[in-house]
């Protein structure tokens, strides 16, 4: 348990919901249109005679507190996988038999253990608990009485520790199908590595088939090379694309809360390595006409020293880190135009043509926020671990927010793309307003994933090469386009 704290503290991966922002009171929510939600790839499926009982899923997600309550939703074979505890919690009147199981750890059950509390920045602990039920939604699985129904693990993930314990279970239970509906900032080079990517082919080469969000990222990214303009690097800072050397982008909303990622192309598949190439990133208000105020402190800031290793401690890491990216968090901002910098601190010789950068703004409120000019939209907005060859990861075709792009190796991400209207495709879940929840790419990932469910039903044998192969085939029945659309086979 210390060793898991004390690595959430130093590493602090931060999410990307690649999803709606569902709130805290999602925690009992249920999705009430299953059927137009299996409908939107599934449509006219016969679904009596599907049968799941032998296969087992997970859903991967920030964290499942109150998940007793899902039973309602998900039937009873429901487990969730406490990758702080390593035990596996059995939801209260569950019909799994708890001696038959061999991922049953011995020692006291703790069932209604609220799995991984909620810190306040975290504003999506529902999320996981509606990719699930998408997902069954889906396939044919919740047509079906419980014993012809798949097993479902929830498994909450938080850090590179609990990473790694939950790819060691999926390895270890030999899980069929892994949906993970969040991206992370940061912890890759932009080609698929990085140590959390590491973990996640690990699990692929074990046979789970992984799929992924592409992310909410559309519009808000900027990706580039450092070596752009080199009289702007001899003066301390980074060539940005607009006016003295900034990054501009618009607010849209009142009291919109904002974090912006700096990350560069400096991680290895060890956790342990550290960098010692440093870039600092400041965020400053523009006044009117476009220019800067003349105000010269910045109103954030991302300065922590890069020292070559990872911090020894929790005091340590409040300044200095060996990660290479720097964060601003906790801003509240107003409606107008803000202004980025950033800015070279360690020796430019440390730096070579080979280097990008990438930054990142995440809001509270979806579509919120974007970078003028929408520049360079295709240099790639992929975060991990959707950049990652051996995923699956789905995008929303025509959807602005929906993250696309190239990763440095030249792949093309996503894999596939779900080509349906979102304003009039979605979840209704049994909160008072039972609004339509737009699709967005969390959405479109479990939506594919209960697709590819329905495939594994049908051919046990399914593998994760087999889905890429039906991918190469979609593709060219479809003309060989840039951007191949996922029909589940039964459309074809």
């Amino acid at each position: 348990m210390k060793r898991a704290i004390l690595l959430f503290l130093l590493l602090g991966l931060v999410f990307i919901v690649g999803g709606f922002f569902l709130g805290q009171n999602a925690l009992a929510y249920r999705l009430e249109n299953t059927d137009d939600v299996r409908k939107i790839l599934n449509e006219g499926v016969d679904c009596q005679g599907m049968d799941y009982s032998a296969l087992k899923i997970a859903i991967i997600d920030e964290g499942f507190p109150g998940y007793s309550r899902y039973k309602k939703a998900l039937g009873r074979k429901l487990k969730v996988y406490n990758t702080l505890t390593e035990v596996v919690e059995v939801a209260p009147g569950s019909d799994v038999d708890k001696g038959a199981n061999s991922d049953i750890d011995k020692g006291e059950q703790q069932p209604e253990v609220e799995i991984i509390e909620q810190p306040a920045d975290f504003e999506s602990a529902g999320h996981g608990f509606a990719m699930a039920q998408v997902m069954m939604a889906s396939s044919c699985a919740l047509t079906l009485p419980e014993a012809k129904r798949p097993m479902i693990y929830l498994i909450p993930v938080r850090s590179f520790d609990t990473y790694e314990k939950a790819v060691n279970f999926l390895i270890k239970q030999k899980v069929d199908i892994a949906l993970h509906s969040i991206n992370i900032d940061w912890s890759s080079n932009f080609d698929g590595g990085g140590f959390i990517n590491t973990l996640v082919s690990k699990a692929t080469r074990n046979g789970v088939i992984w799929v992924n969000s592409a992310g909410n990222n559309g519009k808000v990214t900027y990706h580039s090379d450092i070596f752009q303009v080199v009289g702007s690097l001899q003066k301390g800072e980074v060539h940005l694309p607009h006016d003295n050397e900034t990054l501009m982008f618009e607010n849209f909303n009142d009291d919109n809360q904002l974090k912006i990622t700096l990350t560069w192309n400096d991680f290895k598949s060890d956790i342990g390595y550290g960098t010692s190439k440093d870039l600092d990133i400041r965020l400053y208000r523009v006044g009117a006409g476009g220019k800067l105020n003349r105000v010269k402190e910045s109103i954030g800031q991302g300065e922590k020293r890069q020292i070559g290793r990872q911090a020894q401690d929790a005091e340590e890491a409040q300044t200095s880190t060996g990660n290479a990216f720097e964060q601003i968090r906790g801003l509240v901002l107003q409606k107008g135009y803000y202004a980025i910098k950033v800015f070279l601190k360690s020796d430019l010789r440390d730096w070579s043509m080979d280097d990008e950068f990438r930054i990142i703004l995440s809001s509270d409120q979806p579509e919120s926020v974007e970078v003028l000019n929408s520049i360079n939209r295709l240099n790639s907005e992929i975060t991990p671990p959707a950049d990652n060859p051996s995923v699956v990861t789905v995008g929303v075709m025509g959807a602005p927010f929906s993250a696309q792009g190239y990763t440095k190796d030249r792949r093309r991400k996503p894999d596939v793309w779900l080509s349906v209207d979102p304003r009039e495709h979605g979840s209704r879940y049994s909160n008072a307003s039972k609004q339509l929840k737009p699709i967005d790419t969390s959405d479109a990932a479990a939506l594919v994933a209960g697709s590819i469910l329905n495939m594994k039903a049908m051919d046990r044998n399914l593998s994760n090469e087999n889905v890429f192969s039906y991918i190469r085939k979609l593709k060219q029945q479809q003309g060989n386009p840039r951007d191949v659309i996922w029909q589940s086979p039964q459309m074809r």
